[in-house]
């Protein structure tokens, strides 16, 4: 039931994505994501979808790993679908690419980088900032978010099948 949520799952391969540093990922994530909110051409959206493609392809990861992670937030999809319809903003199909990019960028980040390295490559970039805040407990607290996702919707699914053995129905 909610085992194709693949967030936060670790794909050990020998892929060119899998040698980058960590710290290059995390910045590449972060320049994608503020990259993505310039966007106002279709020129900009085959630029970005190209680069991501590629990124996918050299990740040596199935892309339909890729894809049931849009297909596990459908609901908020068409939800953001509809919302954009009733206030008629000509801005529904960048909304919706710029959510979808967003999901597959940083899925790539975890599936092609372990916590460790996650960890690690926060610590770099807060490091200049480690005599106001915790840099460590920080990237720890971020990289066990992420790391456990999986886990939960392991758990969760557990109970729900366990549930279904007694009798509770979850499919209406």
């Amino acid at each position: 039931m909610l085992t194709n949520i693949n967030f936060g799952k670790y794909y050990e391969r020998d892929s060119v994505v899998h040698k980058l540093s960590p710290v290059f990922k995390i910045i590449s994530l972060l320049i994608m994501i503020v990259s993505i909110f310039f966007i106002d051409s279709y020129k900009d959206i085959i630029m970005l979808t190209s680069y991501l493609i590629l990124m996918m392809i050299y990740s040596d990861i199935n892309i339909l790993t890729y894809l049931r992670n849009i297909y596990s937030i459908k609901i908020f999809l068409v939800f953001i679908l509809i919302i954009d319809l009733i206030f008629n903003t000509n801005n529904t199909i960048y909304d919706l690419y710029k959510l979808i990019f967003i999901i597959i960028y940083s899925s790539a980040l975890t599936y092609t980088t372990s916590t460790s390295e996650i960890t690690y490559g926060i610590e770099r970039k807060l490091r200049p900032f480690n005599n106001y805040i915790p840099v460590n407990d920080i990237a720890m607290i971020i990289t066990l978010t992420i790391r456990y996702i999986p886990t939960l919707t392991m758990e969760a699914d557990r109970i729900i099948k366990a549930q279904k053995m007694r009798g509770i129905n979850f499919d209406n």
